[in-house]
């Protein structure tokens, strides 16, 4: 397995065919993230012993993507980012493209509707900025497995 850097303390962990799981390192343990669950793991040694040998590619490369906004991915073509302080307080990566519609970049898990108490998490792309502000929402993530792994957290602890 390879685990590629994309951030300070995050790696893809690619199996040479593809992406299997996110691993990052929160509160002082390895956590893997893949569609099955997330496991914890108090140092490398216990990791790899579990999933295998890993081959760190430990530097961050950077995203040159005309396609992102502030880190996070679009689904347009050449987004122009959106700022404006008093809509923007919450600092997402919002865009427009060209329109009068706001987009916000990246992956979000959003219960929508009235009665979003009875409803399970559901993963949106790019949702636009009215969507969130008639949803909860948790979010932005930066890949889709990511909000995956979140909304099934999040479904398993209300139910």
């Amino acid at each position: 397995m390879i685990a590629k850097q994309i951030l300070d303390n995050v790696w893809i962990i690619n199996n040479g065919e593809k992406s299997i799981a996110v691993l990052t390192w929160v509160d002082n343990c390895y956590q893997w993230i893949d569609e099955a669950a997330t496991l914890c793991f108090k140092d490398l040694k216990s990791l790899e012993k579990a999933k295998g040998k890993i081959i760190w590619h430990n530097q961050c490369y950077e995203h040159h993507n005309k396609n992102e906004v502030k880190g996070y991915p679009t689904r347009h073509s050449n987004p122009q980012p959106f700022e404006h302080d008093e809509i923007n307080a919450l600092n997402f990566p919002l865009y427009t493209t060209g329109g009068n519609t706001i987009y916000v970049a990246g992956y979000w898990c959003l219960k929508t509707g009235e009665h979003h108490l009875d409803k399970k998490y559901g993963i949106m792309f790019c949702p636009k900025l009215n969507t969130l502000a008639e949803s909860k929402y948790i979010g932005p993530f930066r890949t889709k497995l990511e909000a995956q792994q979140e909304a099934l957290l999040q479904n398993k602890r209300h139910r």
